[in-house]
């Protein structure tokens, strides 16, 4: 196993008992996608997780979204920046644009913490008012498939510097190739637009995630075909030979499966395990640590689409979830 991405699996392990031993109770899905957010920054502590969850309370209301499933990676989020006040104010103000164009969901603080970090304030309106076009667009392609998850990768389809019915007929194209592949219309739907926010031809982008897929499943690795797949469209746009990143992530996802809090009666699974493996197999091959932050624009959306879509599918899989249990 490369060192490296030895060293992200440790912080991020450590990074998820942080964040528990903090707060306690919050949903199961979200801490490893929390933890992910807190790699690199090993300075973290639970003192300070604390502090910047008083700050959230302190801001917003005690029903507000932000207070929501997504509470503890916006802590995280916030307590991984030097400036945590300026941090959450920003993806408040975002939010707040947001919500003059949305209804309120869950994921519309996934996409104002993301984007509120690269973004400046001058240009959120015209941000905003650009998502609310894309996402329409995507409703008239889709009306019956498209929800408040997809708002969140309009967000992010908003920084494409191409025109709104290329993104959307990149979407297309690759929803085209890739629905006779996966049961789940609405799962290959967020892969697809995944897909759009990396530059280069569409039947490329959809023949490298299926080789990819194939390839772990050679190996006994089994992707997730649900809300896991966006996550997977991440990794296969990597610009690397599909064979190490199969490696790496075996090597991730077999670290992973003797450390607590994975395999057992009460573990994860091996198909968000392996979802997991890869969030760590991106932070350690794409623009790792503080670095990505600092990155062009590029690369931070390719970086940040993985970072939304483990965010997206920690929220679908936390929804269900509380579904199942309230049946």
């Amino acid at each position: 196993m490369k060192e490296s991405l030895r060293q992200i699996c440790s912080e991020f392990l450590r990074a998820r008992d942080v964040l528990k031993d903090a707060m306690g109770w919050e949903n199961a899905y979200v801490y490893p996608i929390a933890a992910t957010v807190l790699v690199g920054h090993a300075d973290v502590d639970a003192a300070r997780i604390r502090e910047c969850r008083t700050l959230l309370e302190r801001e917003t209301g005690m029903f507000h979204t932000f207070r929501g499933i997504t509470r503890l990676v916006t802590v995280a989020t916030v307590a991984a920046d030097a400036h945590p006040e300026e941090r959450l104010a920003r993806a408040l103000e975002l939010f707040d644009l947001f919500k003059k164009r949305f209804w309120d969901s869950t994921y519309l603080p996934i996409a104002a913490l993301m984007l509120s970090e690269s973004v400046e304030p001058a240009r959120y309106a015209d941000l905003v008012a650009r998502t609310r076009a894309i996402y329409d667009r995507m409703k008239a392609e889709h009306p019956f498939l498209t929800s408040s998850e997809d708002s969140a990768f309009a967000a992010m389809l908003a920084l494409s510097e191409e025109r709104d019915a290329d993104v959307i007929c990149e979407i297309e194209r690759c929803y085209t190739y890739l629905k006779p592949q996966f049961a789940s219309a609405n799962a290959v739907q967020s892969l697809s637009h995944v897909l759009a926010l990396t530059k280069g031809d569409a039947e490329a982008k959809c023949s490298a995630t299926m080789e990819l897929f194939h390839a772990l499943k050679a190996q006994g690795k089994r992707y997730g075909t649900a809300y896991e797949l966006p996550t997977l469209g991440v990794l296969a746009t990597l610009s690397h030979a599909r064979e190490e990143i199969v490696k790496d992530l075996s090597d991730a996802d077999d670290l992973l499966s003797s450390s607590r809090g994975y395999g057992g009666l009460f573990g994860f699974s091996a198909r968000p395990r392996l979802m997991h493996a890869g969030m760590l197999v991106v932070l350690d091959r794409k623009e790792q640590g503080a670095e990505m932050r600092s990155a062009a624009l590029g690369s931070m959306v390719s970086t940040v689409a993985a970072q939304q879509a483990a965010m997206l599918a920690a929220v679908a899989a936390a929804t269900a979830a509380n579904a199942a249990n309230s049946n």
